[in-house]
């Protein structure tokens, strides 16, 4: 392939803008890869992180229910052995409260439920108003008188004015109730949990909350996180909590319902039926992502400009010099003045032509064109005149030919025609026809009109041509014989 050809495939539109599609496509396809595969590894690190937290803070709770559980056991032990006994009377249940209290630090305080719903301290027999009250409004007591285990009954947390946190509480029926039917009930300070749960939490905007299995929230950092997620659990069913063959921990997965800014991990405490929601912002969640999507979107912008400018200013450039080649190429094989081939064009075609035609055993002729007199006339009107004899000579020959024809100026007044596939019958018939058509020119000059004639010479290829050299000749020496017999004639050999 030539070096013309080579350019103009490589500047065509489509070669250009393809390759720039295809580098262009390549990298935003591994932006988008890259951009999808970072926000996986985000949320997988996201989910992980609520894990862990959820694992500490279910750590954390376990540990305060078992405080809460064990000084239940122990003072439930005291009527179960005095089972004829008032606790709220009697100075040794007094001490064992007074002991609790200080074992657990003041987490869990001992209380007395009655029967008719009062509820007294357990150091002194007290009566407690504000927190009967609250029981009241509570489920706490008809969960309690309804349970036939021994396991740990949570109540809704305890707001009152004496108390400077919410207090959660806790209760398990006596198994030999005292006198007055009794249920020790536990108050657990929900400020020791909260505090645990606000330095687990996923900051800025994460929260934790602790809920119970009918999404009563229970305790939460921040606070309101308590209210926000009380509905959070009522995908998980009641059997899921209260079943207890799945007493071991379901796993947990992080999820995003849409109509929610927030990512939440759930992670169920089904022996205490409880339940742990751990959230992270979705923006907080996702901004580490977002800033290296930015990053990589910004680079493969700063690569995606210049590459189109390069991809333009090449195409640009490609064509400039397909165009001067396309020039240099014309010049180099057409004549100026006539628009016909040169000498060494035609020469070139005509090797080409000769060998096609010995394979597929085709007829070809040579025509040669010499003007009359040329020389003369340049001398006698002037070389302009002689220009415009040469165009209309080069018009009329153009006229008589067909597109697959070549039609080359090989000297100064004297032409060749190339005619593939024609013998020498149909070519003559064209030579006459060209004949005729210039001797029909007339050229109006200040020194009168100009009128001109051709000699023509003939010659087919034949099959025992050694060269092209061969028929050049012959065609030379049929036109040489037509202007040797007067002029204005056609000779063949």
């Amino acid at each position: 392939m030539k070096t013309g050809d080579n350019l103009e495939s490589w500047a065509r539109p489509r070669t250009v803008v393809l390759l720039t599609m295809v580098l262009l496509g390549a990298l935003w396809t591994a932006v988008l890869l890259s951009a999808v595969a970072d926000r996986e590894d985000t949320l997988t690190a996201t989910g992980q992180a609520l894990q862990r937290a959820n694992r500490a803070i279910e750590e954390q709770t376990r540990l305060h229910m078992r405080l809460a559980g064990l000084a239940l056991a122990a003072a439930q032990a005291w009527p179960d052995e005095h089972p004829g006994e008032d606790p709220r009377s009697n100075a040794a249940f007094h001490a064992l409260h007074a002991r609790l209290r200080t074992a657990t630090d003041s987490a869990v305080e001992i209380l007395l439920l009655a029967a008719d719903g009062n509820v007294f301290a357990a150091a002194g027999g007290e009566p407690q108003a504000e927190i009967a009250a609250a029981l009241a409004a509570s489920d706490l007591n008809d969960l309690a008188r309804q349970s036939q285990t021994t396991e740990l009954v949570i109540g809704t947390p305890l707001r009152t004015p004496a108390a400077a946190h919410p207090r959660l509480p806790i209760a398990r029926r006596l198994e030999n109730p005292g006198a007055g039917g009794y249920i020790v009930l536990a108050l657990l300070d929900l400020s020791r949990l909260n505090a645990g749960y606000e330095e687990q939490r996923q900051k800025p905007g994460g929260s934790i909350a602790l809920l119970r299995r009918d999404g009563t929230p229970l305790a939460g950092a921040p606070v309101d996180a308590q209210l926000g997620l009380a509905q959070s659990d009522q995908r998980t069913k009641d059997d899921d909590l209260t079943d207890a063959s799945k007493a071991t921990r379901t796993s947990s997965v992080l999820t995003n319902d849409g109509a929610t800014s927030e990512f939440s991990l759930q992670s169920p405490m089904p022996d205490y039926r409880l339940l742990i929601v751990g959230t992270v912002d979705r923006a907080d969640a996702l901004a580490p992502w977002l800033r290296h999507t930015i990053w990589v979107v910004l680079l493969a912008l700063g690569m995606t400009i210049p590459l189109a400018v390069v991809a333009y200013r090449s195409l640009h450039l490609l064509r400039v010099v397909a165009r001067h080649e396309a020039e240099l190429q014309h010049l180099a094989t057409t004549d100026r003045l006539t628009g016909t081939f040169t000498r060494q064009h035609f020469v070139e075609i005509l090797k080409e032509e000769l060998a096609h035609a010995g394979r597929r055993h085709l007829p070809l002729t040579v025509l040669s064109f010499d003007i009359d007199f040329f020389k003369r006339i340049n001398d006698g009107y002037g070389h302009s005149v002689g220009d415009q004899v040469l165009i209309a000579f080069a018009k009329v020959a153009k006229a008589c030919l067909r597109d697959v024809d070549v039609l080359g100026r090989v000297s100064s007044g004297e032409f060749s025609i190339l005619l593939p596939n024609t013998d020498v019958q149909a070519a003559t018939v064209v030579a006459e026809r060209i004949r005729r058509g210039v001797a029909a020119i007339s050229i109006a000059t200040e020194d009168g009109t100009v009128q001109f004639t051709v000699s023509a010479g003939v010659s087919a290829a034949r099959p025992d041509d050694r060269s092209v050299d061969e028929i050049i000749k012959r065609v030379a020496q049929a036109l040489h014989e037509a202007t040797s017999a007067g002029h204005d004639r056609i000779s063949i050999v």
